[in-house]
């Protein structure tokens, strides 16, 4: 892969303070935006074959299943539902191929139902340019050097922008996996979110197995840099609980909307 990087120096300058942030390696920081390389994903699937016959993972729940509550996975067959509908991250996909695995993935209409009832909460009316149909068709019929090019992932998007957006917005490069930020400010409300599991637990406990999320909540910050499954099992834990506190209070009056037009 090293000569395969070698026209994406700057990058990889900007990973290197990156994976600082993110309590991670430089390659983890910068390797998403070479998963246009073929040669690079199988090198990287390949990599990971080996690492996990030489150190295989500690024993410890699987966050993304093991949350729901037994009856509840029992009731729903949520695993192969699960399984069924997972995209393909096959190392010999075309980067076509792994553009239109994400936009079938199931993660896809999950998000906009997130964000829909987070923007109603809060009276905003989300629109998504960059989901019409006419572009998607255009962006899934580029090729890969069209949308990294030089270093610079979302190429296409940049260029169409010349001359529209200030430089400085134009070329940025610092827009990147939260996980990190998002896994420290987490942390330092740790307490909290176990008070408030404990406080919660009879309302979650149809929904979750307790403990499996007091075990999320414990490890999430100690293992994020390479495995986030812990963090985000946090981050539903709370959301859940306080999406279950406000349906238990009276509803309050619609508030009016306005329109904010959300990016890609």
């Amino acid at each position: 892969p090293g000569s395969l990087l070698s026209g994406n120096q700057q990058l990889l300058r900007e990973a290197h303070g990156l994976a600082h942030i993110l309590r991670c390696s430089t390659w983890q920081a910068a390797s998403p935006h070479f998963d246009h390389i073929a040669t690079i994903r199988r090198f990287r699937q390949n990599w990971r074959r080996i690492v996990h016959h030489a150190h295989p993972p500690r024993t410890s729940p699987n966050f993304t299943t093991a949350l729901v509550a037994p009856d509840l996975v029992r009731r729903t067959d949520i695993g192969l539902r699960r399984a069924a509908t997972m995209p393909s991250r096959s190392a010999y996909q075309t980067e076509q191929q792994r553009h239109l695995s994400t936009l079938t993935s199931p993660q896809q209409p999950y998000a906009f139902e997130v964000l829909d009832r987070s923007a109603a909460a809060a009276g905003v009316r989300l629109c998504f340019p960059f989901y019409d149909r006419r572009l998607v068709e255009f962006c899934v019929s580029l090729p890969a050097h069209a949308k990294l090019d030089n270093g610079y992932p979302r190429a296409s998007l940049r260029n169409a922008m010349a001359g529209l957006l200030p430089e400085q917005v134009r070329l940025r490069r610092d827009k990147f996996n939260f996980a990190g930020q998002l896994g420290t400010g987490m942390a330092r409300h740790r307490a909290s979110l176990l008070t408030m599991l404990d406080a919660q637990a009879d309302m979650l406990a149809p929904f979750v197995d307790i403990d499996v999320a007091r075990a999320a909540i414990t490890q999430f910050d100690q293992s994020m840099a390479n495995d986030a499954a812990p963090l985000f099992a946090a981050y539903r834990i709370a959301s859940l609980g306080r999406w279950l506190a406000r349906r238990s209070r009276p509803v309050a009056p619609r508030a009016k909307f306005h329109i904010v037009h959300a990016g890609g």
